[in-house]
């Protein structure tokens, strides 16, 4: 039997029963098993990546929500037990600070923790302190805000809040919170969780989550309106809203620890975040106790009164009174009342201090104290009086004055004012024993500053005071003034003193120096008046300069001015004439300017005289443009005089009486000149300022036969001067040989009494006597007026032979009768025999008494009369003078010519 068998590829046979796998076999075997490895891989990677892409969301939505669950519980508790006892001066908030993506809260965090609580808040309040109970300690401030996971970079917050002091006192300090990211553009950030630390302005950062994107804050109102971030500023309208917030939504945004790639959040920008998943939580916080504070502990127990209550004086019209506490630790405030009697303790006021000053006291008074705790109990009155006040203290000198544009160039000169200042005063020139350091000034009224010329000027000298100021300008709150009253570049010096309430003053500064600057002319003078007042006198006047030539022109102070004269030939223009300075320098009233340019010599009929004014202060070169000129014209004089000489006529013997009438206008002075008409010099100058004005001139002192011109000048009340004048010729003189006898006053009769004047004239000459002219006048001593209206003398010497002439109208108070005209001639004759047996005698008639008696006294007048005369056979003239006092009786007789004493 033969066997058959198969070959194999190589030749070989192979049983049937032992045959393998063809290359193509195992080629698509292991090919289905590479597919099917891929597909369990592809599937295993898929799966694991799900895994861990659930692994981070996981972790990223546990990360946020522990996060987010503890800043929400934090925030809900914000101003929990924060004000327990209700104390409204506690400066503690609820809220410390809101931004739009950090805030800061406080609330009693440790209140379920009896031992957290009592350490330290135990030991911030306390009776006597501020605040008696304080339950937030600092690590109850806390804070969210988010940071980098480094720490590093960001900004800073910060609120203002009461961190130091134990116990707690009620000043604030800041507290600062570094590496904040408030604009969240480069996540991802950790949010941090700091508190403060104990005592401290530091805070304490604790990580709360990481891995986030970003958190927003918004805040509402009880209206439920939006209310902006306002940070931790402390101005009111930033506690008002920060006050005003009910609600708070918080937003949070978590991300992924690792990026998915095959992911994009479409809703995401930024490409540094675009393929993270997030993770949000957002809520609505409504806090319950925000604005909910506590109520204050009732205390009925009264305090202790204050101890050792005393009334310290020497303060002028004050009392400084002082104290210390009764011991109780929750003293409040303390009452204080005084009055003119313990009963009478009207005024009231309330201090927290341990001292108090009362102004305006004055006399004895009571004064009472007492305490009051924090819940209003007070304790009883302690009363020291009565005690008045005096004053001891004088304020201490003044020092540090100083001027804008001093001569040591440390302070800058300012534009027309000087700058003033000085250190205020502090205290007194000693201290006052009863009182308390550091022993202020209590009376300070103010300061008085004076302002001299020089630095040696004396303030207690008016005359060198250019101005001062007083308390009332000045008060004590002020220690420095401008002064705009000052002409540019001049230098002026200044001294400042203090004033106590009753006007005792320290001593005063040092002179302080200063001065103004300008390159800014002063403006041109205007309404130029320039007038001849008369015997070469011009005065000038203007408006006072009192701006400069700025475009918009500043006040100035000018009292310096130049003044220019021209003189002008009628019809030619004043402005163009060649100006002459006539003047230069300040004038005495630089309110009203004036300048009286005398001597000014006489011009031509055909020419005028022309001002020309202008202003300048003391700054180099800073005069001003000339004003326009102004033609001096007479001024007017308004009224009327008149020269009387007595005994006068055209030839002069012995003393004249000259006087000077003035009519329709008011005189300030007259002047009485004599000159020889022929040379032009002066032979008597006087002057009478009070009326009515009267002069005596003895023409004796003159050669005889000179020509002399007399001029009266009157100036009235305008400085105008006008004159009159007249020329006589001046003769030689006889010696008086007339002697009067009898005086005697006639007895009443009818309705007159007491009206006729008598009395007798004798010659003593060895020839016949020719009286030409007879001067009068008298007195009104008796009130009466009288006039002359009846005047009577013998005829040659017959006694019964009188002649009568009767005057119409009446004279007064002066009468010439010259004989040498009609209708007195011929003369009044006295005989070589008229002596003593055979006088002439003389009646006086008068229109009213010349002699009354006022109860016991009798009243008379003074009459003189002045006899012109000339004897026969001797050249020239003489005068004799005769005085007749009616009460009493009696004649005096004196020759002019001899005895320089004769008066008329």
């Amino acid at each position: 039997m033969m066997m058959t068998s198969s070959a194999g590829p190589f030749g070989r046979g192979v049983r049937r029963g032992e045959r393998g796998f063809t290359l193509a076999e195992v080629l698509v075997g292991v090919t289905v098993m590479a597919i099917v490895f891929i597909v369990m891989f592809s599937l295993y990677d898929n799966l694991q990546k799900s895994f861990k892409t659930s692994e981070n969301a996981a972790g990223q939505q546990q990360n946020t929500r522990v996060a987010f669950d503890r800043m929400v519980a934090d925030v809900r508790m914000a101003g929990f037990n924060t004000n327990p006892d209700g104390v409204t001066t506690r400066p503690d908030e609820q809220i410390e600070g809101m931004w739009a993506s950090a805030i800061t809260v406080r609330g009693d965090y440790d209140f379920e923790d009896a031992t957290a609580r009592t350490t330290p808040e135990s030991t911030l309040g306390g009776s006597g302190m501020p605040f008696r109970t304080v339950s937030t300690g600092n690590d109850e401030i806390v804070t969210y805000a988010l940071g980098k996971p480094s720490g590093a970079g960001g900004t800073s917050i910060s609120f203002v809040a009461d961190v130091q002091g134990v116990p707690r006192n009620g000043t604030q300090e800041t507290v600062s919170v570094s590496n904040i990211y408030l604009t969240q553009s480069d996540p991802p950030y950790t949010l941090y969780r700091y508190i403060v630390s104990p005592n401290s302005t530091s805070v304490v950062k604790q990580p709360v989550a990481d891995n986030i994107k970003s958190m927003d804050l918004i805040y509402y109102d009880g209206a439920g309106n939006v209310v902006t971030p306002v940070g931790g500023a402390e101005d009111a309208a930033s506690l008002a809203a920060r006050a005003s917030i009910t609600k708070v939504n918080i937003k949070v945004v978590g991300m992924t620890e690792d990026p998915d790639l095959a992911y994009v959040d479409p809703t995401d920008p930024n490409a540094l975040t675009k393929h993270y998943r997030k993770y949000t939580l957002a809520t609505d916080v409504t806090p319950r106790n925000l604005g909910m504070v506590g109520v204050v502990d009732i205390d009925l127990d009264d305090p202790n009164a204050p101890a050792s209550f005393t009334a310290c004086q020497g303060h002028c019209d004050g009392t400084y009174l002082k104290w210390t506490s009764g011991g109780d630790p929750d003293i409040a405030s303390y009452t204080l009342s005084w009055g003119t009697s313990t009963g009478n303790l009207t005024n009231v006021v309330s201090t927290t201090g341990l001292d108090y000053y009362i102004s305006g006291i004055t006399g004895p008074h009571y004064y009472a104290a007492r305490s009051v705790d924090m819940t209003g109990n007070q304790s009883g009155n302690v009363i020291v009086g009565p005690s008045t006040p005096t004053d001891t203290t004088t304020p201490a000198q003044v020092t540090g004055a100083a001027c804008s544009g001093n001569a040591a160039a440390t302070l800058a000169a300012v534009k027309n004012q000087v700058n003033v200042s000085w250190s205020g005063i502090t205290g007194n020139t000693t201290n006052l024993s009863c009182d308390s350091s550091p022993y202020p000034i209590r009376d300070l009224k103010g300061y008085r500053v004076y302002k001299g010329a020089v630095s040696t000027f004396d303030p207690n000298t008016p005359s060198q005071v250019l101005a001062s100021w007083d308390p009332n300008t000045v008060p004590f709150t002020v220690n420095a003034l401008t002064d705009a009253s000052v002409v540019n570049c001049r230098r002026y010096y200044y001294k400042v003193k203090g004033e106590d309430l009753c006007a005792k003053q320290g001593a005063v500064s040092a002179a302080a120096d200063g001065a103004s600057t300008t390159n800014v002319p002063p403006a041109a003078p205007t309404s130029v008046s320039a007038t001849d007042m008369g015997l070469g006198l011009h005065k000038v006047t203007w408006n006072t300069v009192s701006q400069n030539t700025d475009p918009t022109p500043a006040a100035i102070v000018i009292d310096k001015y130049s003044v220019y004269r021209a003189v002008v030939n009628l019809g030619n223009d004043p402005n163009q004439a060649s100006y002459s300075q006539v003047f230069s320098g300040v004038v005495s009233n630089p309110s009203a300017p004036e300048f009286q340019d005398p001597n000014v010599p006489s011009v031509m009929a055909s020419q005028s005289y022309y001002y020309k004014i202008s202003a300048l202060d003391d700054c180099p070169g800073n005069e001003s443009a000339l004003s326009l000129p102004d033609q001096a014209d007479m001024c007017t004089f308004g009224g009327s005089i008149s020269m009387n000489v007595n005994p006068g006529g055209s030839t002069l013997v012995g003393n004249q009486t000259i006087t000077i009438t003035v009519s329709g206008v008011s005189a300030t002075s007259t002047q009485l000149v004599v000159k020889n008409a022929g040379t032009g010099a002066v032979l008597s100058n006087q002057t009478d300022n009070t009326a009515p004005y009267s002069y005596t001139w003895n023409a004796g002192s003159v050669a005889s036969g000179t020509t002399v011109q007399i001029i009266a000048y009157v100036t009235n009340t305008s400085g105008c001067t006008t004159s009159t004048s007249t020329t006589a010729v001046t003769v030689s003189s006889i010696a008086c040989c007339i002697s009067p006898t009898n005086p005697t006053i006639s007895p009443a009769t009818g309705s007159l009494k007491n009206n006729e004047l008598f009395f007798d004239i004798i010659n003593n000459c060895t020839a016949d006597v020719s009286i030409d002219v007879v001067g009068i006048s008298w007195t009104n001593n008796a009130g009466k007026d009288p006039k002359l209206d009846q005047f009577v003398y013998n005829v040659l010497g017959a006694l019964t032979s009188p002649r009568t002439f009767n005057l119409s109208p009446s004279l007064s108070p002066t009468a010439t009768l010259d004989f040498t005209v009609n209708p007195l001639a011929p003369v009044l004759s006295l005989l070589a025999g008229n002596n003593g047996a055979n006088p002439v005698r003389l009646k006086y008639r008068f229109t009213q008494p010349v002699l009354n008696k006022a109860g016991s006294v009798w009243i008379g007048e003074t009459f003189s009369s002045e006899f012109l005369f000339t004897v026969a056979s001797m050249g020239g003239t003489g005068r004799c003078d005769v005085t007749v006092v009616t009460s009493p009786l009696s004649v005096v007789s004196c020759d002019p010519s001899t005895d320089p004493n004769c008066s008329l």
